[in-house]
């Protein structure tokens, strides 16, 4: 957390921005790390989801955009300018959607990267909008979020699929791949063959 915050305090954005730090119920001093870094601390311990957090966070949030980040990643200097700049070259859009890449990347991640990339370029074409979204690397209209009801009632790949599908109905999703985020591979520090598996479930 502590790196993830002090990237987002190194950005080039000029304009106004606040960081809110929804604590789910941590035990590894997260809250006193936020408030170290500036952070608003918003404390969600009724339910236990990641998806819930989320949504905590963004009623908190003060900003007409809501931008989602994850704790164990980290920002380029230019990760906020390259979003605001999105949203200022598509003033229709509703969302921006950029890619993450591993930190620590396990032998067969150059695949997963181009996979994910020709799969929400093709998207792009044929349904709109990407369809693989990064919750640790999302922006959007905190007015359109809310009035959809945001996370509430997603229960599938909430992240990944459903929330974009949401905010599709009513306005554009730009996907942008010069908006990355450098991300922990402990997610998927598994077999390879366990991998295609939850691929093919997925």
């Amino acid at each position: 957390l502590a790196d993830c915050l002090d990237s987002m305090k190194k950005q080039d954005y000029d304009g106004a921005f606040e960081i809110v730090v929804a604590d789910n119920g941590s035990t590894d001093r997260t809250a006193e790390i936020a408030r170290s870094f500036g952070a608003r601390v918003i404390p969600c311990f009724e339910q236990k989801s990641v998806f819930y957090a989320r949504q905590k966070g963004a009623l908190a949030a003060s900003g007409d955009i809501i931008i989602q980040a994850d704790a164990d990643t980290i920002y380029p200097h230019d990760w906020l300018t390259r979003i605001v700049r999105q949203f200022s070259k598509h003033p229709e859009a509703v969302a921006i959607a950029g890619r993450f890449f591993y930190q620590d990347p396990p032998w067969w991640a150059r695949l997963e990267y181009g996979l994910r990339h020709a799969v929400n370029t093709a998207a792009k074409l044929l349904l709109r909008r990407p369809v693989v979204i990064s919750g640790a690397n999302f922006a959007f209209r905190r007015s359109v979020f809310l009035s959809l009801g945001g996370y509430e009632g997603l229960d599938y790949a909430a992240d990944q699929w459903g929330i974009a599908a949401r905010l599709s109905k009513v306005g554009k999703i730009v996907y942008d791949k010069d908006v990355s985020a450098f991300t922990s591979a402990r997610r998927v520090q598994k077999s390879f063959l366990r991998i295609l598996l939850d691929l093919a479930v997925n």
